[in-house]
């Protein structure tokens, strides 16, 4: 058992999972990449995304995408949180299509909470969410991984993430999904993949590294930056 290989791998892989964020706030998102994996927090990590508030976020996000030039490959929301990974020529585009999705879920969950007596707050959503490049199908995949276990703790209790793309996954049911996208990039069809996601997150990681070969990276700079 070589565990210098074991641990290397292990720490390469959560250093491509945990890449800094960057912000727009700051003047610290890194420009020149195609895929985005998005992170916005709510106002002060409540949980404040339902079901219905999620699906209704989803559902104008997809439509703000295709409007915007961007590709969505991936979404989950949480009560506390949302997550995706966008795919675009220009980075400033997914910023106008979440702004507007943002703006229009945060009226309908204020909405929400007035009807049912809550207490409503200031805000929603944090103004600036984190914006990590994605810069080859190593990180890509490992990424979906993170993304599709956040829930993992609900569904260990029968429960599920307010919205989740890959609960529809699962049901083949991919619209407002360019699944295409990952098919090419990691060589298999989506069942293929899902059954990788669904897998321990060590075994995910492990397979991560087949895309580790020179051939595979040198494509990736093509891929997945801007020429």
């Amino acid at each position: 058992m070589d565990i210098k290989n074991i641990t290397d791998t292990f720490l390469r892989s959560n250093q491509l999972s945990q890449e800094n964020m960057g912000t727009f706030k700051n003047g610290t998102v890194e420009h020149g990449f195609r895929f985005y994996h998005v992170i916005q927090q709510t106002y002060n990590n409540r949980r404040l995304l339902s079901p219905s508030v999620a699906t209704y976020y989803h559902n104008i996000l997809a439509r703000q995408c295709t409007a915007n030039n961007v590709i969505m490959l991936c979404s989950v929301v949480m009560p506390t949180h949302t997550h995706e990974i966008l795919y675009t020529d220009d980075v400033d585009s997914i910023s106008k299509a979440r702004a507007v999705a943002c703006r229009s879920v945060t009226c309908v969950a204020k909405k929400e909470m007035k009807e049912k007596g809550y207490a409503v707050p200031l805000r929603i959503l944090e103004r600036f969410p984190g914006y990590i490049p994605i810069k080859d199908r190593r990180q890509l995949l490992v990424t979906l991984k993170y993304i599709a276990d956040n829930d993992l703790y609900l569904r260990k209790d029968g429960l599920s993430a307010p919205y989740s793309c890959f609960t529809f996954w699962r049901k083949n049911y991919f619209k407002s999904y360019c699944i295409e996208v990952l098919e090419s990039l990691f060589e298999m069809d989506i069942t293929k993949i899902m059954n990788i996601l669904d897998s321990e997150r060590k075994d995910v990681i492990r397979f991560a590294e087949n895309y580790n070969r020179p051939e595979y990276l040198e494509k990736d700079k093509v891929i997945f930056r801007q020429q």
